[in-house]
């Protein structure tokens, strides 16, 4: 392994950090990113509706989507960008072949799943540094125990949500135009149920 790709670290994205910004990808610099597909069963979920949560996953997958371009989404594909890092979907949650978290913590669990798909790629990728992003207090506390790298939290981390004054302006009006949609329906349809 080169000493640059051993220099480089692994951050393994919680569906969390991503709800919270669907930028938050292009905010590691030169490291790699690992998402679980847990992630993005989670995402998908989260797509339909009109609240910020909502558009956070739509946006996230169509940026994954301009990224990967027409390459396959298990393998190591670059971010866009001078001097960013690759990211990858991690298929396989069962574990890295001695530690399972599901057998550990004895139930089947989104959170397990997401913290087994950062101990395959610990075992995969030997030598470099993988770290588990979360803002989910419930993934960081209990499963230190198990993963051995760190798990830092998303918002005390050095690797802060960069966003430019457009696309902070952008998302207002996206979530002001979202919640007027909602009051709008909500004034139609008390005007509807008035009228019976």
């Amino acid at each position: 392994m080169s000493k640059e790709k051993k220099g480089k670290k692994i951050f393994v994205l919680d569906t969390s950090v991503i709800i919270y910004e669907h930028n938050s990808i292009l905010n590691f610099d030169e490291h790699d990113i690992g998402i679980p597909i847990t992630v993005l069963e989670e995402l998908d979920n989260f797509k339909k509706g009109n609240d910020t949560k909502n558009f956070e996953a739509r946006e996230f997958i169509r940026l994954i989507d301009k990224l990967a371009k027409d390459q396959m989404l298990h393998h190591w594909n670059p971010i866009n960008g001078k001097g960013k890092g690759n990211f990858r979907v991690v298929m396989d949650t069962g574990g890295n072949g001695s530690v399972d978290a599901n057998k550990v913590f004895n139930e089947e669990k989104a959170d397990h799943r997401i913290l087994n798909s950062a101990l395959l790629l610990q075992k995969e990728e030997k030598g470099r540094k993988v770290i588990l992003v979360s803002k989910d207090i419930n993934l960081r506390r209990p499963k230190r125990s198990v993963f051995k790298q760190k798990i830092i939290p998303q918002a005390k981390s050095r690797i802060s949500v960069r966003c430019t004054q457009e696309e902070r302006l952008s998302k207002m009006l996206t979530r002001t135009v979202s919640i007027f949609f909602t009051i709008k329906a909500t004034v139609r349809r008390k005007k509807f149920w008035a009228k019976r």
